[in-house]
C-alpha cells in the first residue's frame, strides 16, 4: 500500500487534505513542522508522495527538500509543492520538483495529481 505524507502547518487544511487523499487508497500521514517531518522521515519508511507546504512555523520546505535530495532512500519519493508564496516557484526546478500548486489548492486536482503519481509508481514497480 502506498504512503502519502502531508506537510501542512494549517491544521484544518492538513486534516482536509488527509481526509480527501485517504480516498486514493493510500496510508496518509500528516505533519505540521519541519521538525516533525524530519523525525517522520528519519524514523519511518520513505513515503511514496509528499504534499509539501513550503511555509512552516519552524522553517520552510526547502530544508525538507534538501534532506530528501541528500538521502538516497528518498530517490523515488515524489514531491508536490504547495504554497501561497510565488517566490517558491523558482525553487521548483532547482530542487527537482515537477508538481507545484498555489494555494488555495483544488482538492480534485490535487487528488488527481497524487493518483497519477501513485499509478505511475505502481507501473514502474511492475514493469
Amino acid at each position: 500500500m502506498a504512503t502519502i505524507l502531508i506537510v501542512e502547518d494549517d491544521l484544518p487544511v492538513g486534516q482536509l487534505y488527509t481526509k480527501f487523499l485517504t480516498y486514493t487508497g493510500a496510508n496518509v500521514f500528516h505533519t505540521s513542522t519541519c521538525e516533525q517531518t524530519l523525525t517522520y522521515l528519519t524514523n519511518g519508511q520513505p513515503p511514496d508522495v509528499i504534499i509539501l507546504d513550503m511555509t512552516l512555523p519552524d522553517g520552510n520546505g526547502i530544508s525538507i527538500l534538501h534532506h530528501l535530495r541528500s538521502h538516497p532512500q528518498f530517490n523515488k519519493t515524489e514531491v508536490v509543492m504547495i504554497t501561497g508564496n510565488e517566490d517558491y516557484y523558482r525553487y521548483k526546478q532547482e530542487l527537482g520538483v515537477e508538481h507545484f500548486f498555489y494555494k488555495p489548492v483544488s482538492l480534485p486536482m490535487l487528488a488527481e495529481c497524487v493518483q497519477q503519481l501513485l499509478t505511475e509508481r505502481d507501473q514502474l514497480l511492475w514493469a
